[in-house]
């Protein structure tokens, strides 16, 4: 069996406004020297549109629901790994162990499938929670009782979540913090790199 090699990948975060939010470093499989079909098999997974985060944008202001937004801190990292897969070890990592290799237990950013396996594993908190993907968008769940709707738009770990009630939002919050590492930004500023401004009447979105 071979082994993928890593690498390491070095990145800036922007704000809307051009200037620099955030230094990365990720460690990533070279996931481009596996093959569809032979090293890996589904890989297809939903996004989001822009237009459907547009109409919960507005179905809010119009509505006048309450809206918050949050990203997953590392939502790959919370995958199993449900197959065989040896990475090469940091030349670091573990000092005296050369010619071993690492086994992993779970995903690992850069691997072919980790997209569609993240978007499954959500789906499936999610579901556990009430929420039903609509047919439309599959990254666009919606929970609804006699007493209060949520929408959840998603673009990976980049989320915004709508309700008719706050304490609706608060209660989502608490049960989605006892599954996953998630960052609570509150209140729409930015989303996926588009600076948002809600107001009483309207919503504007822009790029700079």
């Amino acid at each position: 069996m071979k082994t993928i090699r890593h690498q390491w990948v070095f990145n800036l975060k922007w704000k809307p406004d051009g200037s620099v939010e955030q230094f990365k470093a990720r460690l990533v499989a070279r996931g481009d020297r596996k093959r569809p079909g032979v090293n890996c098999t589904e890989t297809y997974a939903p996004t989001a549109s822009l237009m459907s985060l547009r109409l919960v944008l507005a179905i809010a202001v119009l509505k006048n629901w309450q809206v918050a937004s949050f990203d997953v801190s590392g939502p790959y990292l919370y995958i199993p790994v449900n197959e065989t897969i040896l990475v090469k070890q940091l030349v670091t990592f573990r000092p005296g162990l050369r010619g071993k290799v690492l086994c992993l237990k779970k995903a690992l950013y850069g691997m072919r499938q980790v997209g569609r396996c993240w978007w499954k594993f959500l789906s499936g908190i999610l579901a556990r929670m009430g929420f039903i993907a609509t047919e439309v968008n599959h990254s666009l769940y919606i929970f609804r009782n006699e007493e209060m709707i949520i929408t959840i738009w998603i673009q990976v770990d980049d989320s915004v979540v709508a309700s008719n009630l706050a304490d609706a939002l608060s209660s989502f919050k608490d049960m989605l913090c006892a599954e996953l590492n998630i960052k609570w930004l509150g209140v729409v500023q930015q989303i996926v790199g588009l600076e948002c401004s809600i107001g009483e009447s309207e919503v504007t979105i822009a790029q700079w």
